[in-house]
Formats: C-alpha cells, sequence, structure tokens
C-alpha cells in the first residue's frame, strides 16, 4: 500500500485527489495551512498536518512523520487577479514553498501542479508542451519557476518529477464530498451557477468581440476527479522508473463562455442574468489543451469531463456545499 503527502490536500484540486488516492487503498497525508482550504475536507485523509510550506522545518517535521512513496503538490496561492495587485506574494508563497518542499522531500517523487498560466497568450491552439512559455502574470511565473527549479534539481540531486500543466478545474466529487469553495471565487462555472442559485446579482462576462464562433472567450475544462486520476498516473509512472516530463491536462475540448452559460441556464430552466463588459487585460480568446503526450506517456485520458455532466456536478455541490 502506497502511501501519499498531498500538500494543499484542503484545497478544491487536492481534496478530490485525497479521495481518489484513499478509494484506491493508499495511505494518504495532507499538508495544509488552510489559508484558503478547508479542514472538513482535511478529514478524509488518514493524518493531517497543519504546517506552512514556508517554514522549512515545518516542512520537514510533516515529511518525516512517517516514511513517503511520493508527494502531489498542490498548495499554492492560485488566484490571477492578486498575483497581479501582490506579484511578490506570490514569488515567496509559491515559489519558496516549493523550493522547501523539494530541499526537504530529497529522493521522494514529486507530481507537481502545474498550470496552463504558464503559457501566456498562445501562438497556437491546441497548446502543445513544446510551446513558449510566457505567462503574463505572477501566478503563472511562480508556476513556470517551480517547474523550472524541479529540472534543475533532478540534473543536481536526482529528483524526479512529473509537472502537469493543468487548464480550467471544473466540476465537483461525483459523490458530493468536496467541491470549489473559494473567497473570493471567480472561477467561470460557480459564478455562473452563484447568479442562477441567486447567490450572486449578475454575472460579469468580460468581452464578446473575441475572434471565436460566438465572440466569448474559448477555454478547456477538466473534471478534478481526471486531475485526481492524471496524479495517480503520474505517480505510477514515476513508481516504475519513468524520466522527469511536463504534461498538459485538461479536456482537449474547448467551450465558450456563452456554451457553459447556455448549460447553466439549461439547468436553472431560465436565463442567468449577464452583463457584458470590456475585455480583461491579458485574456487570451481560446485556451485549448494538446492531450495527445499524457495519452502517451501517462496513458492517460479524461474520463468525466464531459461539459454538462460535469456542470451538473457543480450545480449539485453549490446547492448544497
Amino acid at each position: 500500500m502506497p502511501t501519499v503527502l498531498v500538500t494543499g490536500g484542503a484545497g478544491y484540486v487536492g481534496s478530490q485527489s485525497v479521495l481518489h488516492f484513499k478509494e484506491l487503498g493508499w495511505r494518504v497525508l495532507v499538508l495544509d495551512n488552510l489559508s484558503t482550504g478547508h479542514h472538513r475536507f482535511a478529514q478524509y485523509s488518514d493524518l493531517f498536518c497543519r504546517a506552512d510550506l514556508i517554514n522549512l522545518e515545518e516542512v520537514r517535521r510533516a515529511i518525516g512523520i512517517e516514511p513517503l512513496d511520493g508527494i502531489v503538490h498542490c498548495a499554492a496561492r492560485s488566484l490571477v487577479p492578486e498575483s497581479i495587485r501582490e506579484p511578490v506574494l506570490y514569488f515567496r508563497e509559491n515559489i519558496n514553498g516549493a523550493l522547501n518542499l523539494i530541499q526537504a522531500a530529497g529522493p521522494i517523487p514529486i507530481v507537481f501542479s502545474s498550470s496552463a498560466a504558464t503559457y501566456g497568450e498562445p501562438s497556437k491552439v491546441p497548446i502543445a508542451e513544446d510551446a513558449t512559455a510566457k505567462p503574463v502574470n505572477a501566478y503563472g511565473f511562480s508556476k513556470l519557476a517551480i517547474e523550472q527549479a524541479l529540472a534543475f534539481s533532478g540534473e543536481a540531486y536526482g529528483t524526479r518529477s512529473v509537472c502537469l500543466r493543468y487548464f480550467n478545474a471544473a466540476g465537483a466529487d461525483p459523490k458530493g464530498r468536496v467541491g470549489e469553495h473559494h473567497a473570493p471565487e471567480t472561477h467561470l462555472i460557480p459564478n455562473l451557477i452563484k447568479v442562477a442559485q441567486g447567490q450572486l446579482g449578475s454575472f460579469k462576462q468580460y468581452g464578446a468581440d473575441y475572434p471565436t464562433p460566438d465572440g466569448s472567450c474559448v477555454r478547456d475544462f477538466v473534471h478534478t476527479l481526471d486531475i485526481a486520476k492524471a496524479h495517480e498516473a503520474a505517480l505510477r509512472y514515476l513508481w516504475g522508473g519513468g524520466s522527469a516530463t511536463t504534461l498538459n491536462i485538461g479536456s482537449g475540448t474547448g467551450f465558450s463562455v456563452r456554451e457553459v452559460l447556455g448549460v447553466v441556464n439549461e439547468l436553472a430552466e431560465r436565463p442567468v442574468a449577464v452583463e457584458v463588459c470590456e475585455r480583461r487585460k491579458g485574456d487570451p480568446a481560446s485556451l485549448v489543451a494538446d492531450i495527445s503526450k499524457a495519452a502517451q506517456v501517462l496513458g492517460w485520458r479524461p474520463q468525466h469531463s464531459t461539459l454538462k455532466p460535469m456542470i451538473e456536478t457543480a450545480w449539485a455541490w453549490h446547492a448544497h456545499p
């Protein structure tokens, strides 16, 4: 039975991985400082350690509690608008926290939760892993810096890692145990649902004149359970002797803001109030993943990321969070 540590395991993406690993029969430890995570999500782990990654001694104590077979590093600050306002905060907490984890982990394999934000504004869609990485905000920069730190650590110390560049994480646990619960909430699907369920007044659509079929931005949404299964596949790949690599994790299909809105309207059985605003600076027209490398290297393919069923899980979660 493998023993795995999930940093950020009380958060949105990490908690779904904790549940998935437990269902596989693995022993799961969670490290989280609960700055944005939730203690009730951590209850699904075998052992919860409240610790902060920017404190090296706390990280060493958590990793030293018992022998580990792998680490899934999900903990991070992840709000793009906040990263634009407070870039140093993201450099300090995301980058320094990851460096402490790498230092404390030694030879333990690491699966890193990276992001499509590393690409910035792509010149070609779908986006393959060999596309030029030019992040346009501190959040994306911090993720790319950690990828590079893992690469250099692999050369210097033999650190073995897989970096998974998620596109838009979406959905909720199909059994309703965990889901998206951010404050503030900045993501498209939960905000549309909150308007539809009467928790918000209206939804702001930024831009209606993009070069897309309906004029709204196109994004690639991937269910958190598919991300959890990618984490599993990446750990098994490393345990089998796989070398360091970087992979896209998405659905491989793009959906526009208006298409997502259409599904939410259908579930609400009424139109959601939408306020069309000017474009936001740095919002690319389309971000869609080329996921062929993940299929080739890990044998991973999304199984839960069809748009309507994915939104239905989020709808059920937000109705009874």
